[in-house]
């Protein structure tokens, strides 16, 4: 796949939220390399995760954007479901709404 498709395409991988994201974590992501670097001149142990990280601290951050992209993606279907549900829930009659409440209390 290109890149200009890949960056134009509706996906978690647009370029400005990628972006947007990339300025959160970056930094974010140079703290920790520099948290495992300061281990390793230490003598203390590194697992083979944080040695990625404090080798590769860019593009560790430009992949945890991404990841971090692909989880609110995930996450806002539920959010959108859940404002769906709230309308519904809003919209019902009260003597409805009481019903199903009651129901849900008793179930336990």
């Amino acid at each position: 796949m290109s890149a200009h498709k890949m960056l134009t395409k509706e996906s978690s991988f647009s370029a400005p939220e990628l972006l947007t994201r990339a300025m959160v974590i970056t930094p974010a992501t140079y703290l920790y390399s520099g948290l495992q670097e300061s281990k390793v001149r230490r003598g203390e142990p590194v697992g083979d995760l944080e040695n990625l990280v404090r080798k590769h601290p860019f593009v560790t951050s430009l992949l945890a954007s991404w990841l971090s992209g692909k989880a609110l993606k995930s996450l806002s279907k539920y959010s959108s479901l859940n404002s769906a549900m709230s309308k519904c829930l809003v919209r019902m009659p009260e003597t409805k709404f009481d019903n199903l409440y009651n129901d849900i209390i008793n179930l336990t």
